[in-house]
């Protein structure tokens, strides 16, 4: 047995098709992802087009093993996607064959930190990784189901302070320029940005804010997209998109940090979810699930989600490595 491990490219992506279609297959019911992920020929296009990148652990001359990420040059970040085997045999030597490799392939004069959310079973990985450098968070995501009747009863019943002073909006470009000021503010120095370094910059922010009104994350729920206003400058924020025709997420919620403690964010979700679940009375959004991810540490988020009719799903390890 004689482990090596090689970059992969779009030319000899077929080499690893088997390992590929089997972590396909596992995707959601083994790693907890939310969707399937692309076919296996969408991702050698991919690989070819450089929008995703691998490296290929073989035994011997025979591939055993995968790890699939992509570059975010804005932040300076690899995003691990995932690491995939095709047996559990000497799982944490090939994983840490992998994962070495990486840090040895990249240069730190380009890339600045590896963002690794471990979903499903990789989390079992997370005692091994710390010893290769990598800092873990732990991650909660919260679900709140339309026909459960115990949430909606919560729902319906908690009683959220209106801001008198404050004037909810929804979401306008006009407001464009002011949200990626506030994401800023908002997340530069929570948990949130020890993974995810666009919220340490404007530029970031501006990529994060993007991709929620591009839909690029979703089709963006506007009229269930809020902002509230001091003297019309935006100082709370919450966003909300459709992952699928079935499930609305909540991407973003925030406020600004003068703004902390007074309840606000426990008024916008109520004001986004509610809009959600009006359409969905109205026939106009077939919803059946709007869910949110937050950091478990952040205790007054966990409560916020409880108090209203949110459940808490599952948690998971999101690591990170800086070099």
């Amino acid at each position: 047995m004689a482990y090596s491990v090689y970059k992969l490219s779009g030319k000899n992506s077929h080499k690893i098709k088997q390992i590929y279609e089997d972590f396909e297959s596992k995707a959601v019911g083994v790693y907890g992802f939310e969707f399937y992920p692309i076919d296996f020929d969408t991702f050698s296009a991919a690989l070819s087009q450089g929008l995703l990148n691998a490296l290929v652990l073989y035994d011997d001359d025979i591939p055993e093993s995968i790890l699939i990420y992509s570059i975010s040059e804005i932040d300076e970040t690899i995003e691990l996607n995932v690491i995939h085997s095709l047996s559990f045999e000497n799982i944490v030597e090939k994983n840490n064959l992998l994962i070495k490799a990486l840090i040895n392939f990249t240069d730190p004069k380009e890339i600045v930190l590896i963002s690794y959310p471990m979903l499903g079973e990789q989390s079992e990985y997370a005692k091994y990784i710390t010893k290769l450098g990598f800092k873990l968070v732990s991650q909660s995501i919260f679900r709140f189901n339309l026909d459960d009747t115990t949430s909606l009863k919560i729902f319906k019943n908690k009683h959220v302070k209106t801001p008198s002073d404050l004037k909810l909006v929804r979401w306008s470009e006009k407001y464009y320029e002011s949200a990626v000021v506030l994401i800023h503010k908002a997340f530069k120095d929570t948990t949130d940005a020890l993974y995810d370094r666009r919220f340490l910059s404007l530029s970031g922010c501006r990529d994060v804010l993007e991709k929620i009104t591009k839909d690029i994350y979703g089709n963006m729920l506007r009229d269930a997209s809020f902002l509230l206003l001091d003297n019309e400058c935006p100082v709370a924020f919450c966003f909300a998109n459709l992952s699928s025709p079935q499930i609305a997420n909540i991407p973003l919620i925030g406020c600004r940090e003068e703004f902390t403690s007074k309840g606000l964010g426990s008024f916008l979700l109520k004001q986004s979810a509610g809009t959600i679940i009006e359409k969905v009375v109205e026939g106009k959004l077939s919803v059946v699930e709007i869910n949110a991810t937050t950091a478990s540490e952040n205790n007054a988020s966990m409560r916020m989600y409880r108090s209203l009719g949110f459940k808490e799903d599952v948690s998971y390890i999101h690591s990170f490595y800086e070099f």
